[in-house]
């Protein structure tokens, strides 16, 4: 409500007694920048020391950019964080995009390297599912890393590997 009074000139804005930060939008709103002003004025006031940096702008900055933390533990502690759906799509999104920079990274691999230029051609006619990669499992809560085993590999080049 004060939010929206505020746009509208009819609040004074945020204060140090009135410091609440605006979690429905982005960090960088009217009402959020006017509370980094708020900060970054009692911040310098005070005798608080941030690695010996006194510069406004890297102050407001770091605060404005700590709001995206604010306001996603503030979501997940409230059940408005993404669903696992949108989640496993992010993860999954991820997952593709390394494979995607290990393949580019290989077919670069074999550019540099006489001996394996004639294999450029193979592997860049590869599939991004041909490439091994990090992946994440998660059991009882806890988050693992694991190196992928394909199948097609022979049973001897993924014991060289272990």
């Amino acid at each position: 409500m004060s939010i929206r009074r505020f746009l509208r000139k009819r609040h004074p804005g945020p204060s140090t007694d009135y410091f609440l930060p605006d979690l429905s939008a982005g960090q960088r709103t009217p009402w959020n920048k006017a509370l980094a002003v708020v900060f970054t004025n009692h911040f310098l006031s005070s005798e608080l020391q941030w690695d010996g940096i006194r510069d406004p702008k890297i102050i407001s900055d770091a605060f404005l950019v700590h709001l995206k933390t604010v306001k996603r533990h503030y979501e997940e502690q409230n059940g408005f964080g993404p669903s696992q759906r949108q989640l496993d799509t992010k993860k999954n999104t991820a997952r593709r995009n390394r494979r995607r920079a290990l393949l580019k990274c290989r077919c670069n691999g074999c550019l540099a390297h006489e001996d394996l230029i004639q294999y450029h051609d193979v592997i860049k006619a590869c599939d991004l599912d041909a490439m091994s990669g990090d992946e994440e499992e998660a059991r009882n809560g806890k988050v693992r890393h694991v190196v992928t085993r394909l199948s097609w590999r022979s049973a001897d080049f993924n014991k060289r590997q272990s």
